[in-house]
């Protein structure tokens, strides 16, 4: 719970909403114990996500990234 202050000067308080959805979600259950490797080799992003205040976990997107990038792999493979 975040506490926020409106126009009125009433705090108000909210549920932190994270970025992160259900398909991100289930490429990490689904690849986390195998692009583990990768964490070392990308602990550049990993800083430059704190950096942007990006509300998802380096390991999640991490995950995220391998995950679309196969999808599209397998989408273009089978389109020519």
């Amino acid at each position: 719970m975040a506490t926020v202050t409106n126009k009125d000067g009433q705090k108000i308080q909210t549920q932190k909403i994270d970025s992160v959805s259900a398909l991100q979600i289930y490429s990490y259950k689904l690849l986390n114990d195998r692009v583990q490797f990768l964490y070392p080799k990308l602990s550049g992003l990993e800083k430059t996500l704190k950096q942007a205040m990006m509300p998802i976990p380096f390991d999640v997107y991490v995950c995220g990234m391998v995950f679309f990038s196969l999808l599209a792999a397998i989408f273009g493979a089978a389109t020519g």
